[in-house]
């Protein structure tokens, strides 16, 4: 997630991949917040399998692969470019400076968006939200993973980066079960909850959301593929390329579920491997859809800027959204009238909440376009004193020490 836009034309096809993530994300956190019979529909797609309607059921299962596909693309884009300064030594490399600078951002601006300002100067608590461990510090912390794993390669030079990062993402979805075998425990036992929040989602205090088990596997995959399509980059423009890597990649899923599902009969150890199976039906169904995106490339120009720039804005966007739907920082959002409260605002119909949404993209689309004109429009007057605020601010300064140079 976030502002990184690839020169390499040839991967224009990973922003639009970022543009349907983070509107699906905007549509679908709209709609299960406004609509009026989301958790009836939720709770009985959970329970039987279906809501009873092709549509809902379609929209919820299109919904749940919003955070695997925005996990995977992020590890992609990053895996793809920091194999672009390979001969370099490993700290001067611009991708390793920016990535772990960028990696702390954003899991600074995940802590900050959980902070309320309203509940604190009320309350005069900082509350429990704080310690979540939200989509923005599972992204963070990937990135600096990708970083520290890409180290790793610097050192091993002659083991493939894609292969590191491959054992990697196979590793974490394959401790998940393990983890989740411990009944909602949290762990590691005795560590602040900030720390347990970030294993898995455990039963015991708040805020254990999109954890690194299973959730940084997606990263992890989606950055191996990322390090695959630099190492074999003169292939890309072939026709017969993705095919290949999708296929290629299909068959390795398939061999693990394969040797997954025979260890667990086998062993009858105390958790069950086969847990973390569903884990990689989410990744076949990104994979094909990168795979679809690879080919649209090949014979489609990508066009409609509004909609490839969401997905070179998502950071902006997710930062925006959090505050407008949810009251993230400030304690008033959308949240506030829709949170089916009656006394604050009549929950809406299927239809209704599914036309906010369309609204809601709109909306992001349309600042996502002018953003440009909307910063000179806020800047404007800011820019205008800064001259005025500096001479005041320097006026005491200079008269005391009359040869201070300016900067």
């Amino acid at each position: 997630m976030g502002e990184e836009k690839l020169a390499d034309s040839r991967l224009k096809f990973i922003d639009v991949a970022r543009s349907f993530a983070i509107i699906f994300m905007l549509e679908g956190h709209f709609i299960s917040l406004t609509y009026e019979d989301y958790f009836v529909v939720h709770e009985s797609i959970k329970a039987d399998g279906t809501s009873g309607y092709f549509f809902l059921d379609f929209w919820h299962g299109l919904r749940s692969y919003t955070a695997p596909l925005f996990f995977t693309i992020t590890g992609l884009v990053l895996g793809y470019l920091l194999l672009g300064h390979k001969g370099e030594p490993f700290w001067k490399q611009k991708r390793v400076s920016k990535g772990w600078k960028r990696g702390l951002m954003i899991i600074g601006w995940g802590y900050v968006l959980q902070l309320n300002l309203k509940y604190y100067f009320k309350s005069g608590e900082i509350g429990d939200n704080i310690n979540t461990f939200h989509v923005l510090q599972c992204i963070g912390t990937g990135l600096l993973v990708l970083i520290a794993l890409y180290g790793i390669h610097h050192i091993f030079k002659k083991v493939k980066f894609s292969l590191i990062l491959f054992i990697a993402g196979i590793t974490v979805f394959a401790l998940y079960p393990v983890f989740k075998s411990f009944g909602g425990v949290p762990v590691p036992h005795g560590a602040p909850l900030f720390i347990q929040n970030m294993i898995y989602k455990h039963d015991a205090g708040y805020g254990a959301v999109f954890t690194i088990f299973p959730n940084m596997g997606f990263i992890l995959f989606g950055a191996s593929i990322g390090a695959l399509l630099r190492e074999y980059s003169k292939y890309i423009k072939k026709v017969w390329f993705p095919a290949a890597l999708i296929i290629g990649c299909l068959l390795i899923i398939l061999l693990i579920r394969v040797v997954t599902t025979y260890l667990a009969h086998q062993t009858h150890t105390q958790y069950e491997f086969i847990g973390g199976l569903w884990l990689y039906k989410r990744m076949v169904y990104i994979l094909i859809f990168i795979g679809v995106l690879m080919y649209a490339e090949q014979f489609i120009k990508f066009k409609g800027r509004f909609f490839v720039q969401m997905g070179q804005n998502t950071l902006n966007i997710y930062i925006l959204h959090c505050i407008l739907l949810y009251g993230s920082l400030f304690g008033y959002g959308i949240k506030s009238w829709y949170n089916k409260n009656p006394e604050r605002g009549e929950p809406l119909s299927f239809g209704e909440a599914a036309f906010g949404a369309v609204m809601f993209i709109l909306f992001f689309g349309l600042i996502t376009h002018f953003r440009v004109q909307i910063k000179n429009v806020v800047l404007y007057v800011p820019r205008k004193i800064a001259p005025y605020a500096k001479d005041v601010v320097l006026y005491i300064p200079r008269k005391v020490f009359p040869k201070l140079k300016e900067d």
